[in-house]
């Protein structure tokens, strides 16, 4: 899962308060926001017991409003069973789809046909340059995901997938300003000199990339699908691409399954039973 990878914690610290305390030999990350306090992760260590589980929800419960806050995120489905087993209520959370680097790049067969359609369409139309990202392209490329950001509310004016487009915003930018501490690897599109799009990424383990970003200006038919299947092109060495979840939103599930994921990766929420009246 990206979830565990640190990138993908460390992008998302100018909107959450992120802190780690080692108990008992295991790291326990929260994160913390408005609403309160939460495990990012569950707790990373040999040995997970009970009574290290209710340490956490007791250091949550102290900070939060509500214990209906306190919850433990992005447990694997090889977990489950260990919270279930401490009383815990287990919930489905947001599932990561992971495809065939080859069969992205390919685009073989009538399942990838507009896709392969769509891509051949920009290389006929447009002159254009694939480059390395570089820390000076940062604002440009803000830029774009601002006017992307704008097109997509109006197209899905769905509050919630607004909210977490512009929550966004601070990801992208706070990726593109450690680009190089955090060894990402970024490409640019540009047409007429002007940057039309921009995807970025890093690695999970050997065999798997995980494409994190990619923006493209909506208005040029094509970018979008000629972007991951050059990008996916450039990953050689690795046989798997995970392009993250579809945070629980009907278009981007749509959008991901249009790419015939070869894995989708069930993640799971733990939390207390709520007290009946």
């Amino acid at each position: 899962m990206s979830s565990y990878n640190f990138i993908n914690i460390y992008i998302w610290k100018d909107l959450f308060d992120l802190f780690y305390l080692i108990i008992e030999g295991n790291l326990c990350v929260f994160a913390k926001n408005k609403i309160g306090i939460f495990m990012y992760l569950p707790p990373q260590g040999r040995h997970l017991l009970k009574e290290l589980v209710l340490v956490c929800f007791g250091i949550m419960d102290n900070q939060n409003v509500s214990p209906a806050v306190s919850r433990i995120e992005n447990i694997e489905k090889n977990e489950v069973g260990l919270y279930e087993s401490m009383g815990l209520k287990i919930v489905p959370k947001d599932r990561e789809y992971v495809c065939r680097r080859n069969s992205l790049v390919e685009l073989k067969g009538d399942g990838f046909k507009s896709k392969r359609a769509a891509s051949n369409y920009f290389l006929k139309n447009y002159c254009f340059s694939f480059e390395d990202f570089k820390p000076q392209f940062k604002e440009e490329c803000l830029e774009l995901y601002l006017r992307w950001v704008s097109n997509r509310e109006n197209k899905y004016p769905d509050p919630i997938y607004g909210e977490m487009l512009k929550s966004s915003f601070f990801a992208h930018k706070k990726a593109m300003e450690n680009f190089h501490r955090l060894a990402l690897r970024g490409k640019v599109l540009k047409i007429d000199d002007k940057i039309s799009g921009y995807t970025f990424g890093y690695p999970i383990n050997k065999q798997t990339f995980c494409v994190c970003f990619e923006i493209t200006d909506l208005k040029i038919k094509g970018a979008s699908q000629f972007i991951f299947r050059e990008f996916c092109a450039e990953l050689v060495g690795y046989d798997y691409i995970n392009i993250m979840d579809d945070s629980g939103l009907v278009n981007l599930r749509r959008t991901k399954l249009s790419y015939h994921p070869y894995l989708e990766i069930e993640s799971f929420i733990a939390k207390r039973d709520e007290p009946r009246t």
